[in-house]
């Protein structure tokens, strides 16, 4: 804080919903499908750069599958800033690292 004035934090840059039965019908998606999908990413943010995309859904951070927004930022906020993370989601049918 006192060399930067700022404290850095771990983030993805992007913003998330909660995939339920509702969230999985207007995606035209099997409803009981789990993990949150990507509602935005922002330019030259770390997902964006990492190839993270709108309407992907996120089902494992680091091997650890994740059903909610809160899980995906426990786990982000648990690594330092500039650590990398492996995402798997879901593209339309098939699972991307």
């Amino acid at each position: 804080l006192m060399k930067t004035g700022s404290i850095a934090h771990p983030y993805l840059g992007i913003g998330m919903l909660d995939v339920d039965p509702k969230v999985a019908k207007l995606l035209e998606i099997p409803t009981d499908t789990k993990g949150v999908v990507i509602s935005k990413v922002e330019a030259n943010s770390p997902a964006h750069v990492g190839g993270l995309l709108p309407r992907d859904i996120i089902q494992q951070v680091n091997g650890k599958p994740v059903t909610s927004s809160k899980e995906v930022q426990t786990i982000v906020r648990s690594h330092k800033p500039g650590e990398k993370l492996d995402i798997t989601v879901l593209r339309q049918t098939e699972l991307v690292n």
